[in-house]
């Protein structure tokens, strides 16, 4: 029977390679977002795009902050607004493409 290497084979170390793009890609836009977070001004902005991103629907939302569903969607798609704003601003699409190539 063959005898296995003690090292890592090279689909391995091309597996690793690509979690690793994946992992940096991911960094970067968790780092682009806690950045837009800190810009948004509006107290009740904030906790909306908290509960979001902790997974909770408009109706839990707007029992939370004691409004209607229609106003969370609102606050909503201005959040969503703004930070796509940032992202043309900072061209951020383009920096997420230049990170798949630079590893």
């Amino acid at each position: 029977m063959p005898k296995g290497s003690a090292g890592i084979s090279q689909a391995e170390l091309r597996h690793l390679d690509r979690r690793e793009k994946r992992l940096l890609k991911y960094e970067a836009i968790a780092n682009f977002l806690n950045k837009a977070v800190d810009q948004m001004q509006e107290e009740r902005h904030l906790i909306v795009y908290d509960c979001m991103m902790t997974g909770m629907s408009y109706t839990a939302i707007s029992d939370h902050l004691e409004c209607s569903r229609d106003t969370i969607r609102k606050i909503k798609t201005e959040i969503i607004g703004n930070i796509v704003k940032e992202v043309k601003k900072v061209n951020f699409l383009q920096h997420l493409k230049s990170l798949k190539t630079a590893v």
